[in-house]
């Protein structure tokens, strides 16, 4: 109903009544968290929508935007970006690589952090986001030949089994794996990464340990070090 429409005893009450306003002054690393409490109504935000909101003037975040929107391997994995999973996903894998000695569950509290200091890793330049995106890119060229399947290589490589789901406990080892040749070895080819990477998903699927590690709870703290630490072993060795 439109206010001038009301009766004039209604927009009397309208205009009299107090609307109580809480102002909460707090580090920017808590405001996803407040926000999820308090935006309840209507179709709440999820944590990656939010998170892109609160961080949008990072370079990071930005670069690892335009990598969803344009890489079709990527996209393909998460139905065309919806409600930002494939950046939420990526953004994930990329805290992982970075900083996964330091990670503590729960993850979105971990992704938190990692955001809030993303500006430093970046000026730092621990994060150079430039060269990030095109190893991103040939990273993703690699993993999208490891499995010869034709007919859904570019989801297979993240799956447990042919028929299993996708699993981001994977999706995190394979793209440190990743990373970790084409930032540690310059002049490897697309096609040496590709046997890299294949023969690093085949360990880490026969190691009992690592298995256990991508089966179980994937966000227990132990485990996202077992596997991690496992690829770096088999990558940066």
């Amino acid at each position: 109903r439109n206010f001038s429409n009301m009766s004039k005893a209604l927009q009397d009450q309208f205009l009299l009544t107090d609307i109580p306003i809480v102002e909460v002054t707090t580090e920017k690393i808590n405001w996803r968290w407040i926000f999820c409490k308090t935006n309840k109504s209507g179709m709440p935000l999820n944590d990656t929508e939010i998170r892109r909101a609160m961080y949008e003037e990072l370079d990071l975040m930005t670069a690892l935007e335009t990598f969803c929107e344009k890489d079709d391997v990527w996209r393909s994995l998460f139905s065309d970006n919806q409600s930002y999973k494939a950046l939420g996903s990526i953004l994930r894998a990329i805290a992982m690589h970075y900083c996964y000695k330091e990670y503590k569950k729960p993850v979105a509290r971990f992704l938190d952090v990692f955001c809030n200091q993303a500006e430093k890793l970046c000026s730092d330049g621990t994060i150079n986001v430039p060269e990030l995106q095109v190893d991103l890119t040939m990273v993703m060229k690699a993993l999208d030949a490891v499995v010869d399947d034709a007919q859904n290589k570019k989801r297979l490589v993240f799956r447990m089994t042919d028929k299993s789901q996708i699993n981001l406990g994977l999706v995190d080892c394979m793209i440190h794996a990743g990373l970790n040749l084409v930032q540690n070895n310059p002049n490897m080819t697309v096609e040496q990464m590709t046997e890299r990477l294949r023969t690093v998903k085949q360990e880490l699927l026969a190691d009992s340990t690592t298995y256990t590690a991508l089966t179980s709870n994937t966000s227990k703290d132990e485990y996202v070090y077992a596997r991690l630490n496992k690829v770096d072993s088999l990558t940066l060795s």
